[in-house]
């Protein structure tokens, strides 16, 4: 972290040995209908047409959803997603068009993507900061990112990948569960999204250059241990 490494391991020691509970840490106001993601929370299954629907843990359910699929299909939400289109039912009692390319995400058999510019990506960690990475073929053309290295889940906007050269490259993926603001992984736009933790942030924009690179995805891990998300309790009827 800084000149002497046996000063860094020491640091980084105290700071990782859970000094601080994840309640000090919490968002200020949590619900009591609320429960505490953990490795053992379960998503419904179902369509995220919008990132909201994904926060609250409410997919579009095949029950919502008109198609010419067959709903015993284990498969059913993976095959859905590559269909032109289908209709759901929404809330208010009518049916709307959707296109997949529109929609945020899914959840099928435990495992919960991502619509990408390639197409659905797992979403590998879940947490105050969300990860996924992207394998591409490179090509010699280039296609839309998120801007200038930053978009947004909460505006509808999806996750571009940048391609130049040849052969096969991963591009990381990060993004705020609170607002689903979003980035390509690196150790610049970690440190930004760690500014809410005072005590994480500074150490982590204090190491060495190489040292921050390196210890991006346990800084990673310890944000999200210290930051808990939470999702709505609610019954096991479907949702729309």
């Amino acid at each position: 972290m800084v000149r002497i490494k046996l000063v860094y391991v020491l640091l980084v020691s105290i700071l990782f040995a859970g000094g601080f509970t994840k309640a000090q840490f919490a968002w200020d106001s949590i619900s009591p209908d609320s429960v505490m993601y953990d490795k053992n929370f379960v998503f419904k299954e179902g369509i995220y047409i919008t990132y909201k629907q994904f926060k609250e843990d409410r997919p579009s359910t095949r029950e919502a959803i008109v198609t010419t699929l067959d709903p015993a299909d284990l498969e059913y939400y993976s095959k859905l997603v590559r269909s032109v289109s289908f209709q759901v039912l929404r809330e208010n009692g009518k049916y709307i068009n959707v296109f997949p390319e529109d929609i945020f995400g899914y959840t099928e058999n435990g495992i919960t993507y991502v619509n990408t510019a390639g197409g659905f990506t797992r979403l590998v960690n879940i947490g105050a900061i969300c990860y996924f990475p992207i394998q591409v073929e490179r090509q010699p053309t280039v296609q839309p990112a998120l801007g200038v290295g930053m978009g947004t889940y909460g505006g509808g906007v999806g996750v571009g990948v940048n391609i130049g050269g040849g052969g096969n490259t991963t591009t990381e993926y990060i993004f705020k569960f609170k607002s689903g603001q979003a980035s390509t992984l690196s150790p610049e736009m970690l440190a930004e999204f760690m500014k809410d933790d005072e005590i994480l942030f500074n150490t982590y924009v204090s190491m060495k250059k190489k040292e921050k690179k390196k210890q991006m995805h346990q800084f990673l891990r310890e944000y999200n241990e210290r930051h808990p998300i939470y999702f709505p309790k609610h019954d096991s009827t479907s949702q729309q």
